[in-house]
């Protein structure tokens, strides 16, 4: 199974997941943050302008209710968000 989430879904917050931060840019009206958790990159889009340093911690907290589970092995939606709380 794959794991999936929406950019807009993943916070930047004081607690979740730690994560190491490998881009970010503030676009004007929004921040994009790309960062690593066990070797897979996570990118979130929060609407206020986060100023977080390459190579710096962060922690990404994701609702149940955003998540979207795939198949492996075709790509196929196995359940998504509501489904899965």
């Amino acid at each position: 199974m794959m794991l999936g989430v929406r950019p807009h879904a993943v916070r930047i917050g004081k607690q979740g997941l730690k994560a190491r931060v490998v881009t970010c840019q503030w676009l004007g009206d929004q921040t994009h943050i790309a960062s690593e958790i066990a070797g897979r990159t996570v990118v979130s889009v929060s609407h206020e302008q986060i100023a977080a340093k390459p190579a710096s911690e962060v922690f990404l907290g994701i609702e149940p209710g955003d998540l979207h589970i795939f198949s492996s092995g075709n790509g196929a939606a196995i359940a998504h968000g509501a489904q899965l709380v």
